[in-house]
């Protein structure tokens, strides 16, 4: 409504000045020396109108001819922006596909012109260490430190995982120690010096580590408890008294205590130890918990001051519950021959050997038809057992 009322103004406005002009058209006179020009007084509005429009039309002719250069400059700039970003993405894209050294070459050559060249320098540094350039790796990453201070943290943590890669261990280390004291929540960093730690073995460093590890959530739940226990384990394996031995068992977690391999190298070593006793108890009551063959296996080695016949007893009645058991087969037919019980030591062999027994079961009962002066039948059961698994 206010558009067509506006409209209907300007028609009336419009209307009226045209029956005035043309009631009382009037005249323009223009006077230069002895010249004189008479312009009615239309055509004179339409002539200064028209020279306006001139003026301005030329005005922007001339203002675009000035800002041509700056123009195509830009647009220059634009384009070769333009092929530079493509040039990047394309090598991303051949660092992705293992094409290395088309990879290097583009992202090279793109990154200095690039807002952000920060990570172009990097994946250039990582194409270049997977051609065995360690000098163009450094290169590359001398560039990217060199730039904005803001992304020092992330240069130096990639820095320090090519290194690990490379197996420059020591230096890693020194530096992800310092990364970690800058940044204690960052899991990166954690997780790299994790993975130092466990590939050179330093298992005091990496037990001190695991509760960082775990606030920043720099591993899984079941990886923090995959390091846990290696790192019992190790240190099982490492003790050098029974005293150290028991300290490190009793330190351990529930979920190490209860983890078959780790009590499986915590009875190797109480062997080394000869605790005997020990080995009785822990066996009898992790089988209790859950079964598992490798300490049955275990079993038949308790020797010294333990009761032969009452090992023997307790072995049998486990086979009562796990009949097919070619390791618990085994223990029985070893500590049945240790009691004289050659007759029940030969069967539980022979069934171990069918259940595809280990090569002790074949040697058992190779010594044993030996003793027997079944010297055929004992060459027989050793050739057999060339090939058997070792225990």
């Amino acid at each position: 409504m206010f558009y067509l009322l506006t409209l209907l103004v300007l028609v009336g406005i419009v209307s009226f000045a045209t029956y005035f002009v043309l009631s009382e058209p009037g005249y323009i006179m223009l006077q230069w020396g002895i010249w004189q020009v008479e312009l009615s007084l239309v055509l004179a509005v339409a002539l200064l109108v028209l020279l306006v429009l001139v003026l301005f039309v030329g005005l922007e002719v001339l203002a675009g001819v000035v800002r041509m250069p700056g123009r195509v400059g830009r647009s220059l700039r634009a384009y070769r922006g333009q092929k530079r970003y493509a040039a990047s993405v394309k090598g991303i894209k051949h660092l992705l596909l293992g094409n290395w050294t088309k990879a290097e070459k583009l992202l090279d050559g793109s990154a200095a012109h690039l807002p952000e060249p920060v990570v172009s320098y990097l994946a250039a540094a990582y194409a270049a260490q997977r051609q065995g350039s360690i000098p163009r790796r450094n290169k590359y990453l001398k560039k990217a430190r060199l730039l904005d201070k803001s992304d020092q943290a992330l240069v130096s943590l990639f820095t320090c995982k090519l290194e690990l890669e490379r197996g420059e261990y020591a230096v890693a280390i020194e530096e992800l120690r310092k990364l970690c004291a800058q940044m204690p929540r960052n899991p990166l960093a954690f997780g790299l010096l994790a993975t130092a730690y466990e590939t050179t073995e330093d298992w005091d460093a990496l037990e001190m580590l695991l509760p960082h590890i775990q606030k920043s959530q720099a591993r899984t739940s079941e990886e923090i408890v995959a390091l846990s226990t290696k790192v019992v384990r190790h240190r099982l394996r490492a003790a050098e008294r029974s005293l150290d031995l028991q300290k490190t068992w009793k330190s351990a977690t529930k979920s190490a205590q209860s983890d078959p391999d780790i009590i499986a190298t915590y009875v190797r070593k109480l062997f080394e130890f000869n605790c005997h006793k020990e080995v009785d108890k822990v066996i009898r009551n992790a089988l209790e918990r859950s079964w598992n063959s490798e300490l049955a296996y275990l079993y038949s080695m308790i020797h010294g001051e333990m009761n032969d016949r009452r090992l023997y007893d307790t072995v049998v009645k486990w086979i009562e519950t796990h009949p097919d058991d070619a390791d618990l087969l085994l223990s029985a037919g070893k500590l049945a021959r240790r009691v004289g019980m050659n007759g029940k030591a030969r069967a539980h062999l022979q069934k171990s050997i069918e259940l595809g027994g280990r090569k002790d079961a074949y040697e058992e009962l190779g010594k044993l038809l030996e003793e027997q002066e079944q010297h055929d039948a004992a060459f027989s059961v050793y050739k057999s057992g060339v090939g058997a698994p070792r225990g």
